[in-house]
């Protein structure tokens, strides 16, 4: 029984739960027969009370793609495993993780964002933050896999796992790695395929690499900036210049204008602004423009060519083009 005034805390029993280090199974979902003579894999629908959505489990990767049902969602208990590296992508609402035993703070995800973590204590305590509800996908990878088919990252794995003491766990990156529009679009694809046998197994150990090269590639971005001497002041002034074109973004003002509203000039703009973002000014409202564009598309019964006056476009065909250009896709294609 929960003491007055806490939530009720859900235990989510997963199907890596049910198979041990080496392999055996209590699970009535366990085995299910491949092509492959020494592969078996495993693909489950999510259809509980408070969630939907999707696990896969093989030798080597196991997944899960979870959506909440209510805008009241519980706090979550969820089992940890160390032979498991796990890489966590929020794609909607904001997450806190904490140690089960003693409710220690581990990190906190926001929205369209994502993160590696690794796990060296027996459970965590998963609650939402924020109101509305909550998007993730989740993948725990073998460390074995990872050693096989990234030994350099693997290698930065382990100095990084070799750190954290016994009945505690830690993020790769303090600070978390933003989701970019083309790795939420190339999500959005993943969890909405269905495959079977071992093409299943095939398809998603390829789009795991895939995922991984480009989260990591996105981490060493953003320690390349770190890295560059922008001051506090500066990266005040960048911020505010960013929130200026959001806000603007239907009729942003020049580079010049932007520079004068935020105390700089031009050309220290133009510089500053990549230094502190990793793009110029015309790329990330390009990228805000895309990635509003593509959820008013999905979420939303939106005309195209309401949206492209939305954003600021004179006529739809140019935004359509941009949206190709960002995609790969037209926006008419986006839900099928």
């Amino acid at each position: 029984m929960t003491k007055e005034g806490e939530k009720e805390l859900l235990v989510f029993n997963r199907l890596l739960d049910e198979v041990d280090a080496a392999g055996h199974s209590s699970s009535k979902f366990w085995p299910i027969p491949s092509s492959e003579a020494s592969t078996t894999i495993l693909f489950k629908e999510i259809d509980s009370t408070w969630m939907i959505g999707q696990e896969f489990l093989s030798e080597k990767i196991y997944y899960c793609y979870a959506k909440s049902k209510s805008v009241d969602s519980k706090p979550v208990f969820v089992k940890t495993r160390p032979d498991y590296l796990q890489v966590n992508f929020c794609l909607k609402g904001k997450l806190k993780y904490e140690l089960k035993e003693n409710g220690k703070h581990i990190y906190q995800i926001d929205p369209l964002s994502a993160n590696l973590i690794y796990y060296k204590c027996d459970g965590v305590k998963i609650e939402s933050v924020s109101p509305g509800e909550f998007e993730v996908l989740v993948f725990n990878i073998h460390l074995g896999f990872l050693e096989k088919n990234f030994p350099d990252l693997y290698s930065r794995v382990s100095d990084f796992i070799s750190k954290i003491e016994e009945g505690k766990a830690n993020v790769f990156s303090k600070k978390n790695i933003k989701i970019s529009p083309t790795l939420r679009m190339m999500i959005q694809d993943f969890t909405s395929k269905r495959y079977s046998g071992c093409f299943l197994s095939h398809y998603v150990e390829l789009k795991t690499l895939e995922f991984i090269i480009l989260l990591m590639d996105e981490f060493d971005k953003m320690t390349e900036q770190r890295a560059k001497s922008l001051s506090e002041s500066d990266f005040e002034k960048m911020n505010l210049a960013k929130d200026i074109l959001i806000q603007r973004m239907t009729n942003p003002p020049s580079l010049k204008d932007l520079a004068n509203m935020v105390g700089t000039n031009e050309f220290d703009l133009k510089r500053k602004f990549k230094e502190a973002f990793g793009m110029t000014a015309f790329s990330l409202l390009q990228e805000h423009k895309m990635e509003l564009a593509r959820k008013k598309l999905l979420e939303s019964d939106q005309k195209i060519v309401e949206i492209a006056e939305e954003l600021g476009y004179s006529h739809a065909t140019h935004f359509t083009s941009a949206f190709k250009k960002a995609f790969g896709i037209l926006p008419k294609d986006i839900k099928k």
